[in-house]
């Protein structure tokens, strides 16, 4: 018996932390800084929101892993007639050092240049992509560029801020060669066919779906029987969260957890969700997730992974295996499981041991070539 895992070393599900709105920016009405009040501006200095998710949540779940997205820039903040103090600084070596220290745990994504656009409606700020034409677009990819050259910080993919774009917008997905994007979040803490990871319609990126919020787990008001069966007839929402969680789960859907490093929107008033005030939900969240056979991954690890599954085929003649990839990358990322301890990379003659997971061995991280079995 030989065949691919669905997931990485068999796991049943992946589960990745999607963290938007890192920035070197704080927001205080006295000028004084927390964790409470941080966006990045203290990075990873005692009193910062970092240090704050460090003895809260990553030290107690190290297997944690997961995307930031980030501006190029400091952002389009909140307007200084909302009587706060504005406290930020430009990216500096200081602050890229600060994200390079991050990196054992999470990659970065793209998440715009400066979040807000320069036009309002209505007093409202415009995410930035709503309305871009085909000078934004250029304009993005040079600051994409430039960002690479002179931080040393690459982008495999990201997503719109505020989840906002238009038709011309997606053309900056191909522009830049991004793999994967996460387009939309209308699936969140829903049952929905777009909680499954798929390629664009042109299949020249990988979908991503965000469909889990940070704060699931905070405890609502009781509904009225009248709102629980019209929920249930739609069959688009679990009451409880832990169902909610084994819907992804069983299935083998991506668990993507939507966060937010800003705890407050450029209005001035307090985001949901957000790291700051939903630690315990955060707690409760991972805490259940561990009892599980869960693969904790970033979304570049989870978008290659489902391209090589989908373009990998795997060829068996007698004790020979032929691994095949064409797909987005240029190598593959595929687990295969099969009923023998080892097999032989015809290669280089080089034995490979398999782990054992259940009643089968599990070959991880397989390159394309020809295998012996033993």
């Amino acid at each position: 018996m030989l065949e691919k895992c669905k997931w990485f070393n068999n796991y049943q599900a992946p589960c990745c932390l999607m963290i938007d709105d890192l920035a070197p920016v704080a927001i205080s009405r006295d000028g004084r800084i927390g964790a409470n009040n941080d966006w990045g501006y203290l990075m990873d200095k005692p009193g910062s929101l970092y240090k704050y998710l460090d003895q809260w949540l990553f030290q107690k779940y190290p297997e944690i892993r997961g995307t930031i997205f980030l501006p190029l820039e400091s952002h389009n903040y909140v307007s200084p007639d909302m009587g706060y103090k504005i406290i930020k600084r430009d990216i500096v070596d200081s602050y890229i050092n600060f994200l390079d220290n991050l990196q054992d745990r999470f990659e970065f994504a793209f998440h715009g240049i400066k979040h807000c656009g320069d036009e309002e409606l209505k007093g409202k700020f415009i995410h930035e992509y709503t309305n871009a034409d085909i000078e934004y677009i250029e304009y993005s990819v040079s600051k994409v560029e430039s960002f690479k050259a002179r931080n040393g910080i690459s982008f495999l993919g990201g997503k719109f801020p505020g989840y906002s774009y238009n038709e011309l917008s997606l053309s900056l997905i191909k522009k830049i060669g991004f793999k994967w994007w996460a387009l939309d979040a209308y699936m969140i803490n829903r049952r929905n066919c777009d909680n499954n990871i798929k390629y664009s319609q042109d299949k020249s990126y990988i979908c991503i779906p965000t469909n889990a919020s940070g704060d699931l787990f905070r405890k609502s008001p009781s509904l009225s029987i009248l709102r629980n069966v019209k929920r249930k007839l739609k069959n688009t929402f679990y009451l409880k969260p832990e169902k909610y969680i084994q819907y992804l789960y069983k299935t083998g859907l991506p668990i993507t957890i939507q966060e937010h490093y800003q705890n407050q929107g450029t209005d001035g008033k307090r985001q949901t969700p957000n790291l700051y005030d939903d630690i315990k939900y955060l707690d409760d969240l991972f805490g259940y997730l561990r009892r599980l056979d869960i693969w904790f991954a970033n979304c570049s690890d989870i978008a290659h992974y489902f391209d090589s599954y989908s373009n990998t085929r795997i060829k068996v003649k007698e004790n020979k295996i032929i691994i095949e990839y064409k797909g987005l990358w240029d190598k593959p990322y595929i687990s295969i499981r099969c009923d023998k301890p080892a097999i032989i990379n015809l290669a280089d003659n080089q034995q490979i041991s398999g782990c054992k997971k259940g009643n089968y061995w599990i070959f991880n991280e397989l390159h394309a070539g020809e295998y012996h079995l033993l």
